[in-house]
């Protein structure tokens, strides 16, 4: 049968980013029909120059070699929300829905090379996240070469003096008793698969180096982590509808994902953490990774949860909580523990700010906290509320923070900047129950802004919130 020609309607895409699902789509359905797609779609969008801003300041920081970074090489599971890309992959190529592709920004050549697996079948073509070689891909998203991903070894030993480096840790779990390849965790086995195949190569990490870019966000990737934290802060509010004696922790988490799909959000960033009791104390909640009803237990009165929580919106991961009590009342004991922590969290948001050092903010959190004390009419009465206060000023405390990004956990930043967005999320345990506050705050020039907003701090204001009819 002769074979049809067919020239293509550009797809309707707002940016580089959607080029790889939008033309996948038109392709996989005229293959099928035995069509030959002819296309001027590298016309019909714009490369999001932020994206080679990106790569041009690797190649300044890595002059002596190149940055491998590998795609996601699977397509989505069935038990995830969405496909998610590889966060390095897609903080420098800006393709969130392209698999098993390399880019490789040479900071030697000062040119990016995207590598793509060209083909036209198997399940990730039909899931839409296959990209071709040639003009079209490469005027879309801006980098320099786009072709087929066999061509790659032939491209590293052309670099014979080039230092590899790789976005991962160097050391790390292999998955495997010694002596065997890794099974699992894509940093491992990409970094094994480099240096089985160039053995004699350097191989360095980048780790550092990027999350010094990945720490400061452009205003596109605040407006998404505003819309995250937003879908977040509303996620908790449902959450705390199913908080109650006799609850399944379970049940107040399926709200969180529903509320994550309903109020703005594209899904969770990470599954929640309902943690109630025992469980609330950390780091007890990372058991729940280990555990397949995620540690689920019927909630009792008297008792407090951790509610972590975090929704996604534009790539970008939401990270917020508060303790809250079962019962929906604090005891005189845990309210003025919980208001201690308050007032000290309180006080290390007001002098968040450009340049400030995290070592700053601990600081002003623990002189509020003597200054509760110092205060007659202030200090606490209960036993607990004493005990609060005398771990608030020791290292049983964590004044706990992250950035906040691609990934809702990333590496702690030791001095704030401008455009970054961090999660303070200070934690300590009393009395067999956990106590923990966390918002995502993007610090500016001059002060900071709560990206979660809406949510109660007091404990008078999470009781009134949790007020039953």
């Amino acid at each position: 049968m002769e074979e049809s020609v067919f020239a293509s309607t550009c797809p309707v895409v707002s940016s580089a980013t959607d080029l790889a699902r939008a033309t996948a789509v038109a392709a996989v359905l005229l293959v099928a029909l035995g069509t030959h797609v002819r296309s001027s779609c590298a016309q019909a969008v714009k490369p999001d120059e932020r994206f080679a801003e990106r790569r041009a300041a690797v190649m300044d920081a890595l002059p002596d070699g190149v940055l491998l970074l590998h795609a996601r090489s699977e397509i989505k599971r069935y038990r995830e929300s969405g496909f998610h890309q590889e966060p390095n992959f897609f903080y420098f190529a800006g393709i969130p829905h392209v698999t098993n592709a390399i880019l490789a920004i040479d900071g030697i050549n000062r040119t990016s090379t995207l590598f793509v697996h060209g083909g036209s079948g198997g399940r990730a073509a039909l899931a839409h996240t296959m990209m071709s070689p040639g003009d079209e891909s490469e005027a879309a998203t801006g980098i320099d070469a786009v072709v087929d991903w066999n061509s790659f070894p032939e491209f590293i030993d052309g670099l014979a003096d080039a230092t590899l480096y790789v976005p991962g840790a160097l050391g790390g779990s292999s998955s495997s008793p010694q002596g065997m390849a890794p099974v699992s965790d894509p940093d491992v086995l990409w970094l094994h698969a480099i240096g089985l195949r160039w053995p004699t190569s350097r191989i360095e990490t980048a780790a550092d180096i990027i999350a010094r870019l990945r720490a400061v966000k452009d205003p596109q990737e605040i407006a998404a982590l505003r819309r995250s934290g937003r879908a977040s802060a509303d996620a908790f509010k449902a959450a705390l509808e199913y908080i109650e004696p006799g609850a399944r922790q379970r049940t107040a988490e399926a709200a969180v994902v529903a509320a994550c799909l309903n109020n703005g959000g594209d899904g969770i960033g990470f599954w929640p953490w309902v943690m109630s009791g025992p469980n609330s104390v950390f780091p007890m909640p990372f058991a729940s990774f280990g555990d397949y009803r995620h540690l689920d237990r019927t909630m009792q009165s008297g008792e407090l949860v951790r509610v972590d929580i975090g929704c996604e919106a534009d790539y970008y991961q939401g990270d917020v909580g508060r303790t809250v009590p079962v019962s929906g009342r604090f005891s005189d004991g845990q309210r003025e523990a919980w208001d201690l922590l308050v007032t000290a969290y309180h006080a290390g948001l007001e002098v968040m700010a450009d340049g400030v050092s995290w070592a700053d903010v601990e600081a002003a959190a623990r002189a509020a906290v003597e200054a509760v004390i110092g205060d007659e009419d202030a200090a606490p009465e209960t036993d607990l509320g004493r005990a609060a206060a005398e771990v608030l000023l020791s290292d049983a405390v964590e004044w706990h923070q992250h950035a906040v990004g691609l990934w809702a956990s990333e590496p702690a930043v030791p001095v704030l900047r401008a455009g970054m967005v961090i999660a303070f999320e200070p934690m300590f345990a009393l009395d067999g129950q956990g106590y923990y506050l966390e918002d995502m705050i993007a610090i500016t020039a001059d002060g900071a802004e709560v990206l979660t907003p809406g949510l109660p701090y007091t404990a008078a204001e999470i009781e009134r919130l949790m007020a039953r009819p």
